[in-house]
């Protein structure tokens, strides 16, 4: 008999032990899949930033009267809301507790209605259009 409960104990032990490295198996999947969302979340936004910037580039190498419209997607991936502020060198992407960044390739630009050095925008349709060297910035309802 005592074979049988030598048999016993050491299946539960076995059985313990798989199940223990099973679960730390299973949380470094689910923590690895955690990071890639994230990590996807942040190239999206990067690419938004990189479009804005992009655009404001066009605008400045086109010259006078050169017009462009985007549509600036109103959320993350993850559904959150994030803002828009345009700095004299860059776009900068905030939401939650990241940010992105996106620098201009030309120095320092002139914008209209700075209010000092930064302008803060909602995601959606926006237009943009240089005026004599000043990029102007107009958001669509």
């Amino acid at each position: 008999m005592e074979g049988k409960g030598q048999l016993s104990v050491d299946y539960i032990t076995t059985t313990v032990i798989l199940a223990v490295i099973a679960l730390a198996v299973f949380s470094a999947f689910d923590s690895n899949e955690q990071g890639l969302a994230i990590t996807q979340e942040r190239l999206y936004m990067k690419d938004i930033a990189d479009g804005i910037t992009s655009s404001i580039n066009s605008l400045v190498l086109m010259g006078d009267g050169a017009q462009t419209t985007l549509d600036i997607a109103n959320s993350t991936l993850t559904g959150r809301p994030y803002n828009i502020t345009i700095r004299h060198n860059l776009v900068l992407l905030q939401w939650r507790d990241s940010d992105v960044a996106s620098r201009f390739a030309t120095s320092d630009l002139n914008f209209t209605d700075t209010n000092g050095t930064e302008i803060f925008l909602q995601p959606g349709d926006l237009t943009l259009w240089n005026s004599n060297g000043t990029i102007s910035i107009s958001e669509t309802p």
